[in-house]
């Protein structure tokens, strides 16, 4: 069999809205922290009018610990490594 190199094009990456307020310069905190649950709830909002929230929620289960993949450095090279994939072009938030 041949071998071949495997580069995925269509990757995502980024924090749980929440950790995001680590990264913040701390006069921008409270902004922040009055601006998530407002954010939360509009992403919450449009998942359940576009009637994908249960099919969200369903593939969430078949996911377990990789999601975290999307921030946990660690997690994404086992994910990729247990994929066979050798590289990736990442797209922050999408």
């Amino acid at each position: 069999m041949d071998r071949y190199l495997v580069i995925s094009s269509d990757c995502h990456a980024g924090l749980p809205p929440e950790r995001y307020r680590d990264y913040l310069d701390p006069g921008h905190r409270d902004a922040f922290d009055a601006a998530l649950p407002i954010q939360i709830a509009a992403t919450e909002e449009a998942a359940r009018r576009f009637l994908v929230a249960d099919i969200n929620e369903e593939w969430r289960k078949g996911c377990g610990d990789q999601l975290s993949g999307a921030w946990d450095h660690d997690m994404r090279i086992q994910v990729l490594d247990n994929d066979g994939i050798a590289g990736e072009v990442i797209f922050p938030d999408g």
